[in-house]
């Protein structure tokens, strides 16, 4: 019999190959600077400063000097990408655009991006040990009946998959469309920043 894929989701990644330094740099001062910092609660309930998010109204963060190259990129790639998949981008711009800083023990809880047509992100640092990118599957509340494990036979593949990590590396760049539900799990790295964005 010949099974069908229907209804894929799309998801670009790209390594572009650009200097992050000045842009790490910028990043970290923009959030010691920051007086509305927020300070998270870590799972034992000591209070530390585990994840920062810039203010995406008060700083588009590609539009400050630093980001210009990498903003020109990210026009071109999201182009490119709705070509692809068959959007028509003619009408769609840059709308919003902020940055995460996450510590060790850090998480972003599952959402998606309600007002965007395409989102994503690009990793200014990422180390070793940074949590990747998950994406949750849009037909999971469809399939809440169908029985799951593993059982003798069953061919392993991309019709069980309830989840699908992306690497977190520096220089990374990951498009995909704003309705898709993702997160960042348990982060145990000791620095993870994420420029986040949106078009509209």
């Amino acid at each position: 019999m010949n099974v069908n894929a229907l209804f894929s989701t799309p998801v670009g990644v790209k390594d572009i190959p650009i200097d992050t330094s000045k842009m790490l740099e910028t990043c970290l001062e923009i959030e010691k600077n920051d007086p509305s910092i927020r300070s998270f609660s870590t799972p034992g309930g000591v209070e530390d400063k585990i994840i920062y998010t810039s203010h995406p109204d008060a700083t588009h963060i590609l539009d400050h000097p630093d980001f210009t190259l990498l903003k020109s990129v990210i026009i071109s790639e999201v182009r490119i990408f709705t070509h692809m998949i068959g959007i028509d981008n003619r009408g769609v711009k840059l709308s919003r655009s902020w940055f995460n800083i996450q510590k060790k023990h850090s998480t972003v809880a599952q959402h998606n991006h309600k007002h965007g047509v395409i989102s994503g992100a690009f990793y200014v640092y990422a180390d070793e040990d940074a949590a990747p990118l998950t994406f949750a599957s849009p037909l999971l509340s469809h399939k809440i009946n169908e029985p799951r494990g593993d059982m003798q036979g069953i061919t392993d593949n991309n019709f069980k998959d309830e989840w699908y990590n992306i690497e977190a590396r520096t220089g990374k760049l990951v498009l995909f469309p704003s309705w898709l539900e993702h997160y960042v799990a348990h982060n145990n790295s000791d620095c993870r920043i994420a420029i986040s964005f949106n078009f509209s």
